[in-house]
């Protein structure tokens, strides 16, 4: 179950040119100091009509005690790695959103800046999709055109 209509889900969109299996998807998240459940879900979704079919995940997993705290020199944080366990067939030139979901009342997640000025992602929050000139976070999305 996502989170309700309230909550915000930093989401960004992608597609590629050739079909290709998604075989990994670097990322960096933080907590604040008061979160409670140091917990984030990556999902990926296909399009629906330029926002994320959420009521459809091709694949998803859940980080948890993994995060460092946003700010933070002593517990600063770091990348983390989703392989996903059954490699998704992605089709050329097909619309497809990497999600990131906090847990319900477990405390904000941070999608943290990228270095190299991209911006451009989309939240959801009071029932809809918005698209954002925010600074995209950093995110490395990992390909390859034979399973591994």
């Amino acid at each position: 179950m996502f989170p309700t209509a309230s909550i915000m889900r930093p989401s960004f969109l992608f597609s590629t040119s050739t079909a290709e299996y998604l075989t990994e998807v670097d990322f960096v998240t933080s907590v604040d100091i008061d979160n409670t459940a140091d917990q984030v879900t990556i999902s990926l979704f296909p399009d629906n009509s330029g926002a994320p079919n959420t009521t459809a995940a091709i694949a998803s997993q859940t980080f948890t005690g993994m995060m460092g705290i946003e700010g933070s020199t002593g517990d600063p944080p770091g990348i983390l790695t989703w392989t996903p366990s059954i490699e998704p067939l992605l089709a050329a030139n097909m619309p497809y959103w990497i999600t990131f979901d906090a847990p319900a009342n477990g405390g904000d997640v941070f999608w943290n800046d990228n270095q190299t000025g991209a911006f451009g992602d989309s939240t959801f929050g009071s029932g809809h999709w918005t698209a954002t000139s925010n600074t995209l976070g950093a995110l490395e999305i990992i390909g390859s055109t034979t399973a591994q």
